[in-house]
């Protein structure tokens, strides 16, 4: 039958298989709670063998521990200043005096366990990356400079990363409108293509496009009713400026609005005799279109 060790003893056993003896004038930490937490850092020696001494002396906030050989020769000495309860304090000069130990009597370091296999880490998360986003979109228009006039229109749209800066082409052209000019009557019509930057914001299921560009138009004008009757043609520059929106909302397939307003810096004026004067061709337009667009709002 094997022999029992009393409880109040345990701690005794204990002081007396470590390496090293806990001298300590301080009630916290005492003697026997730094010896207990050198227990699980150091392995126990046979009681023959003479042994290291370990001076603990707190002065309020400062530790003060020291080593020494069996013959009272310093090994080494450190002075911590800590705050905590007696068990912190015990366990924290325990592990400064166990590591001054390990260093001059390596055979009494307690072995660890071995660590377990690591965790692999968490695989990285890449963000999808950007999809372009374009269409391809017809539509009408109807537009006022100086009379409404209907048309039609065909764009092309591109935004490389599906918001932001983007570059959008179209081609139009209008009916004819016309100018009086007493008994007589001048007809006139443009045609012109569009290069313009645009900004586009997006707030699914809809695409917001903020327009800037170049206009190449071409002026056709005729007259009727003049003495003299003659259809003539000019090359007439533009800048225009204005919004697109769309609403994807049916897979490829969106509706379309579009407000735009052109200005024709180029002067261009229609004459008859003097008796029928002389009108010029407006030089701001204003209008809109709608339509559906072809194509992909992007990611």
């Amino acid at each position: 039958m094997a022999a029992m060790v009393p409880p109040c003893f345990a701690g005794l056993v204990v002081l007396a298989a470590l390496p090293v003896r806990v001298d300590s004038d301080s009630t916290c930490p005492s003697e026997k709670e730094v010896a207990q937490a050198l227990g699980s850092l150091l392995s126990s020696v046979a009681e023959s063998r003479s042994k290291d001494v370990a001076l603990v002396h707190r002065k309020g906030r400062l530790l003060q521990v020291d080593l020494r050989d069996a013959q009272g020769a310093l090994m080494a000495d450190k002075i911590l200043e800590r705050d905590g309860s007696c068990a912190e304090l015990a366990a924290l000069t325990a592990v400064v005096i166990a590591s001054w130990e390990s260093d001059v009597h390596p055979e009494f370091a307690r072995q660890q366990p071995e660590p377990g296999p690591r965790p692999l880490p968490a695989p990285e998360t890449i963000p999808p990356a950007a999809v372009s986003a374009y269409d391809v979109a017809v539509g009408g228009s109807l537009a006022w400079s100086g009379s409404l006039a209907g048309g039609m229109t065909a764009e092309l749209g591109w935004i490389p990363r599906a918001t932001g800066p983007g570059l959008r082409l179209a081609v139009a052209g209008e009916a004819t409108r016309g100018l009086t000019l007493a008994q007589a009557k001048a007809h006139w019509q443009r045609l012109w293509s569009v290069a313009a930057i645009g900004w586009r914001i997006r707030q699914r299921p809809v695409t917001f496009d903020l327009l800037l560009g170049g206009v190449a138009g071409w002026l056709r004008m005729s007259g009727s009713g003049f003495a003299e009757d003659r259809a003539s043609s000019a090359f007439s520059p533009g800048i225009t400026a204005g919004a697109h929106i769309s609403w994807w909302v049916a897979g490829p397939f969106a509706p379309w609005l579009e407000v735009t307003g052109l200005w024709w810096p180029r002067h261009h004026t229609v004459y008859g005799e003097p008796a029928v004067g002389q009108r010029d061709i407006p030089a701001w337009q204003i209008g809109t279109a709608l339509g559906v667009a072809l194509g992909r709002a992007g990611q």
